[in-house]
């Protein structure tokens, strides 16, 4: 029999399964995506698994952690190269492959994986940049920006001289790269511990942003404590210079 090394990539199916199930409450909400902008994506496997949830054909993942990227990267080619040698011994050496590795790989592996993964039409791009700084990425290109409990790092960060300003630029480049009436989406940490509660729905406004569904998680445990909460937001098909208005005047009604 010819060695049939499977582990490597049963392993990141077991992985990218597990992601992608943690995701489908996007899919049950009616979120729609073939291109996305994962913003945050540290070492890309939740990036895999939003193009798997979808079935999208183009996705870019954006971290400003060098090392972090280079992994997803390297990650990626890993699983293509593995894929594509079980692939050839299958094809090459059918006689010599025992019956359950045959079985594995026709029922257990996704055609995501094994068919997706290696065709030309799927785009997967990494690039390394800080996300409250503007990307070189096409305005309203993409259908879904999702982050995956990032932006309460930034607004937590002490370091920062005005963090909140820095989580609003953020959440206006996630709005400004998908179309209009697209989709931006986030899990978050609303409040942790003894840290101050953050208002992330007021940012969502002034990016031109409309909340279309929302879900509070309390958690108190021996491990963690806080208030957690998914969102689903669709974005403004309203000119900017309307938009803008309107949030001035909205502002000046709460001054008075």
């Amino acid at each position: 029999m010819v060695p049939f090394d499977r582990m490597f990539l049963q392993t990141h199916i077991g992985s990218l399964q597990e992601r992608k199930e943690k995701l489908e409450w996007l899919l049950q909400n009616g979120v729609v995506a073939k291109t996305i902008a994962n913003f945050g994506c540290h070492i890309g496997g939740e990036t895999l698994a939003l193009m798997w949830a979808f079935g999208a054909t183009e996705a870019i993942g954006i971290d400003k952690d060098e090392m972090a990227i280079d992994q997803a990267q390297s990650t990626l080619e890993f699983i293509r190269e593995d894929v594509t040698r079980i692939w050839r011994e299958l094809q090459y050496y059918p006689d010599y492959i025992a019956v359950d590795d045959k079985l594995w790989w026709h029922n257990d592996v996704p055609d995501f994986i094994k068919r997706d993964l290696i065709q030309d039409s799927f785009h997967l791009n990494y690039i390394v940049h800080d996300i409250c700084q503007p990307i070189d990425l096409l305005s309203d290109y993409c259908d879904l920006s999702y982050c995956d409990f990032v932006l309460h790092h930034i607004w937590y960060d002490v370091s920062r001289s005005n963090p909140r300003d820095d989580t609003l630029n953020a959440i206006r480049e996630m709005t400004r790269v998908v179309k209009p009436n697209g989709v931006v989406a986030m899990s978050e940490l609303l409040q942790f511990s003894d840290k101050p509660k953050l208002e992330f729905e007021s940012l969502f406004e002034l990016a031109g942003l409309e909340i279309v569904y929302k879900k509070v998680t309390e958690v108190d445990d021996e491990r963690r404590k806080g208030t957690f909460a998914d969102y689903i937001c669709r974005k403004s098909t309203m000119p900017k210079y309307l938009l803008a208005t309107i949030t001035s005047k909205e502002k000046d009604k709460c001054r008075r």
